[in-house]
């Protein structure tokens, strides 16, 4: 038996401060179980051979006890100072710690800490007791056991225990997420609903999320988790009342793969009897157009080649095409994406939680959060319809959170945004419907809902017209245009067509000031393009994403016409100040200005038009 001071093994200077920051720099759950988990994962990892890794939760002691059959902890000393790694020159770049420090920030935070290992037949023991206190000024006792040759086969198990009731919080904090959101689709009852939550957690948000093992890229192995929590005796901290009631009747126990979560999977776990989505995985079509489907599919597929990459940025309807070479030296990086679209229910019920869009590291999930587009509507679908994970080659830094490179990072957010205009925005139209309409009360599928604030909504006009109430979509909007039309109300509008599929809303023959007449059009080339919209905001929307051009619009119908304080790049000005004041539509007295295309569109703001009709303003001109 041979014992060491730990400020010998250690060897640093100022080493209580740096100690200090260590333990502060890393979350509790890194300290509870993630970075234990990342050693006996990339233990199996280096042994080129599938394996299992078990981890038991005890809430009565606050231990942790994680076990592998990997190669072994070496028996090395360095190896558990700060900075100490045999990893650092391992060309496998699917391993995870290569800053020999995650470890002793689990040392320092324990009150003790064991290893067994047999590492090349060789067995041997580690004890650090009262760990948690060295950074208060106490040494703490350290003993390593060498116990001989062995034939057993190699691997390490690692038992740590904390002062305070770090185990029970880290499950209180995964289980008050997790648990709301695992469905009956899934679950059958209450221990499902712990067990599914607990998958979920640890295959999106730690080390068992491995992005590789899902996009099947840089040979990774096999390796199956077994995690099981018990309360041996009365468990101490503070827990879920559900999983109190649960361990009464015994530990809780469940396995999983070490693989990042994968929508397709849970979506064939769904439980005999309930509704189950049907996935689709074709190759992305330029533009994203997959076809019509409805919210009872999902679109989920991974990318590994940089020709697939490319593909999501092409689509031939875009007004300014995106180059892919800016994007070479991301192509360069990028290991691989995995993408999951389709409605927002849907995707909540089987992602357990709500689509995000992250980048991960060489297969681990990172802290960093895409950002997507910052122009339009597709904000919404980013949130709510798409999941995207990237990953890049990169390694964490010091915390296992975040990667130093921000260039790459900033690539990624700019790819992602390019994509979600490209293609991924369409794909999620397939399923959803475009989401830059601005209705609220008129369309929505319960006719309850649908009908309960119509009477109490504001009245249209002083009750001049038949249509009653202020418009509260673009539907609306439509049949008060039409009912002034036919009221004689507005003149100088012949309609020749009206469509929900084409690219604008309506084709008309239009009577502008300068003409003695109401011209006749001889073919649909003499037919302008009238677009209808409940707020102007969305028609910029259309502009911003390159689903509308402002060069083919003659004439937008619209209810509201404010602008947004932040957008600068389009503004309404008085049609009186404009080259179109001889040449305007009855009714128009602004224009919408796109500075940027130089382009004025003529705007008939409806809501004041109905205002000034109801005072009397136009009842002298009909």
């Amino acid at each position: 038996m041979t014992t060491f001071s730990f400020d010998e093994l250690l060897n640093l200077n100022n080493l209580r401060k740096i100690a200090a920051r260590t333990v502060e720099t890393y979350p509790n759950a890194w300290k509870v179980v993630h970075e234990t988990l990342q050693n006996a994962k990339d233990a199996i990892r280096r042994s080129k051979q599938s394996g299992t890794i078990s981890i038991l939760l005890d809430l009565a002691n606050q231990s942790v006890t994680v076990s592998d059959t990997g190669l072994g902890f070496p028996r090395d000393n360095g190896l558990l100072g700060f900075g100490g790694t045999d990893k650092d020159g391992d060309p496998d770049w699917g391993l995870g710690g290569r800053q020999g420090v995650g470890l002793k920030a689990v040392i320092l935070s324990t009150k003790l800490f064991t290893i067994d290992a047999i590492h090349e037949g060789q067995k041997w023991s580690l004890r650090i007791e009262n760990a948690d206190r060295f950074i208060g000024g106490e040494d703490p006792a350290f003993t390593i056991t060498e116990n001989g040759a062995t034939d057993e086969p190699s691997g390490t198990k690692v038992r740590y225990s904390f002062r305070e009731p770090l185990v029970s919080d880290f499950l209180t904090e995964v289980l008050n997420q997790q648990l709301p959101l695992v469905t009956e689709n899934l679950a059958n009852n209450t221990r499902d609903q712990i067990t599914i939550g607990l998958e979920a957690y640890f295959r999106s948000y730690t080390y068992a999320g491995d992005v590789n093992a899902l996009l099947g890229i840089g040979s990774p192995v096999p390796i199956e988790i077994s995690l099981e929590i018990l309360a041996a005796s009365e468990a101490t901290g503070t827990l879920p009342e559900k999983l109190v009631r649960e361990l009464q009747s015994g530990k809780i126990t469940c396995k999983f793969k070490c693989e990042h979560w994968d929508i397709r999977g849970a979506i064939d776990r769904t439980r005999p009897g309930r509704p189950r989505p049907t996935v689709l995985s074709q190759a992305m079509p330029p533009g994203g157009t997959i076809g019509r489907f409805n919210e009872n599919f999902v679109y989920a597929n991974t990318f590994t080649t940089e020709e697939q990459y490319i593909q999501l940025l092409e689509n031939p309807n875009l007004r300014r095409p995106i180059d892919p070479s800016k994007y070479q030296n991301l192509f360069d990086q990028l290991r691989g994406l995995y993408i999951a679209i389709g409605s927002g229910p849907v995707l909540n019920k089987y992602l357990i939680g709500s689509p995000r869009q992250f980048i991960a590291a060489d297969g681990t999930p990172t802290a960093h959060v895409l950002p997507g587009p910052t122009r339009g509507g597709d904000a919404t679908y980013v949130s709510n319809n798409i999941h995207f994970v990237a990953n890049v080659a990169a390694q964490l830094n010091y915390g296992k959170q975040t990667i130093s490179n921000t260039r790459l990072v900033g690539l990624v957010s700019d790819y992602f945004s390019e994509v979600v205009r490209a293609t991924l925005r369409n794909v999620a139209i397939s399923f959803v419907g475009s989401q830059n309409s601005s209705s609220t009360g008129d369309d929505i599928d319960d006719s309850s809902e649908m009908e309960k604030d119509v009477i109490q909504r504001p009245t249209l006009a002083g009750g001049l017209l038949n249509f009653k109430r202020i418009p509260r979509d673009e539907n609306a909007l439509i049949a008060v245009f039409f009912e002034l039309i036919g009221r004689e109300d507005l003149t100088g509008y012949h309609f020749y067509s009206m469509s929900q599929r084409s690219k604008y809303d309506g084709r008309a023959s239009l009577k502008l000031s300068n003409m003695t007449e109401l011209p006749a059009p001889s073919n649909d080339n003499d037919l302008r393009n009238v677009e209808f919209k409940l707020d102007i905001g969305d028609l910029i929307d259309d502009f911003e994403n390159d689903i509308k051009s402002p060069s083919e619009i003659q004439l937008v119908v619209v209810w509201d016409d404010t602008i947004k304080t932040d957008i600068t790049d389009y503004q309404i000005l008085s049609i009186d100040y404009t080259d179109d004041s001889e040449r305007r539509v009855y009714g128009v007295e602004k224009v919408l200005h796109c500075k940027r295309q130089n382009r004025m569109i003529q705007m008939l703001v409806l809501q004041e038009f109905v205002q000034n009709l109801a005072a009397g303003q136009y009842n002298d001109q009909h």
